[in-house]
């Protein structure tokens, strides 16, 4: 194969990577190399044995039911090794507790809303971690001085302390959890993923009052005419 031939299977690949890479996002030659082995690997023709690709709009429905299946399950999986890491700490008692400190980390002042949005949770349940971690001392509420019916809340350096002293029991929860897949898998699986957190985030912050039938005309609108990239036999 001489090199114009690679670079005419190379084009289609790069169309099938830029389609799976959120908008506006940066791409670089390592991720794209990490999508390539993934998709060398499992081409049509190199499957593991009795799995092939969807051929009807019926097979497409089972196999995004199968996945939406594995991923609640993994989410139990993680919540499962968070108990079992969180079980001696009497200040950090859930997931939920551990994600909301983290977060204001990373961004040390926000109101509830946006906390509770970034963590993509309801307002009731929102609060009540919330309010959780104002009774344990670990996070403290300003008041907003342009809305008085609102509240800032920041982390204090007790609620610093508790997430510093978890973070080696978070690597070992993400070492478990993602055991057995390689990193140019972790690599693919983030991007796929991030699509994904990026296209139902619009539906939360937007169009969250909106009933199913609504989402879902929604959606085929925003569809008509892509069409998803397949991997050729």
């Amino acid at each position: 194969m001489n090199s114009y031939q690679l670079i005419a299977q190379l084009l289609p690949e790069l169309e099938a990577y830029g389609a799976i890479c959120p908008e506006g996002e940066e791409t670089d030659l390592a991720s794209f190399a990490a999508f390539l082995s993934e998709r060398v690997c499992y081409r049509a023709d190199h499957l593991p044995e009795g799995q092939e690709f969807p051929r009807t709009e019926q097979d497409e429905v089972l196999l995004e039911a199968a996945m939406a299946r594995e991923i609640s399950h993994l989410y139990r999986y993680m919540r499962g090794y968070f108990r079992k890491a969180l079980r001696s700490n009497k200040s950090v008692i859930t997931m939920d507790d551990y994600t909301y400190l983290v977060c204001l980390l990373r961004i040390p002042m926000m109101t509830k809303t946006e906390l509770n949005n970034l963590n993509v949770m309801e307002k009731t349940s929102g609060t009540e971690v919330i309010n959780r971690l104002l009774r344990s001392g670990l996070i403290e509420q300003h008041v907003n001085e342009e809305d008085h019916r609102s509240f800032y809340v920041s982390i204090t350096d007790k609620g610093r302390g508790e997430v510093m002293r978890l973070f080696p029991e978070l690597k070992k929860i993400v070492t478990v959890f993602f055991s057995g897949i390689t990193l140019p898998q972790k690599i693919v699986l983030h991007q796929l993923h991030q699509r994904l957190a990026d296209r139902n985030q619009v539906f939360f912050l937007e169009h969250r009052d909106e009933n199913i039938e609504e989402l879902y005309l929604r959606v085929n609108e925003k569809v008509a005419g892509e069409t998803s990239p397949r991997i050729e036999g």
